[in-house]
């Protein structure tokens, strides 16, 4: 997996090598929230589809409670304290319609699911705006 940094001087991407993932993923999701990064999900070549999420701080990956559903090509976002997570595909790419969440400050609680999507999505944009959460777009093809 190669990571890339944007150089703000020299507006050129450059390789960025200070701490590759834990666990090798494409078709993941990442926010940034407090003063890291959180990637969760996503597909890896040996494992498949995962629900493992790992959180970026101080040039290092640390792993981060598992959500509750294996997910790729989902969303996610930080909102009013909690860390939500929003549809995507499962391991037999059947689309997702569960949402899920986490308090990070209290991580050991775990995620829970907290309600459905009227329908499944996948590869939705996503954003908070005004005190709500908007998703955007998507693939609804169940």
């Amino acid at each position: 997996m190669q990571e890339l940094t944007l150089n703000q001087q020299s507006k050129q991407w450059v390789t960025s090598y200070k701490a590759p993932l834990k666990l090798s993923r494409s078709n993941f999701a990442a926010i940034t929230f407090g003063k890291g990064i959180l990637v969760s999900g996503g597909n890896n070549q040996e494992q498949g589809v995962t629900n493992s999420c790992e959180y970026y701080i101080a040039d290092a990956w640390t792993d981060f409670p598992p959500m509750k559903v294996k997910r790729q090509a989902h969303s996610m976002c930080f909102y009013k304290g909690f860390v939500y997570a929003f549809g995507g595909m499962d391991e037999s790419n059947k689309q997702l319609t569960s949402i899920e969440r986490l308090n990070p400050t209290d991580s050991q609680q775990g995620w829970e699911l907290v309600c459905e999507m009227p329908k499944p999505l996948c590869n939705m944009g996503l954003l908070t705006y005004d005190s709500q959460i908007m998703l955007f777009g998507g693939v609804s093809i169940n």
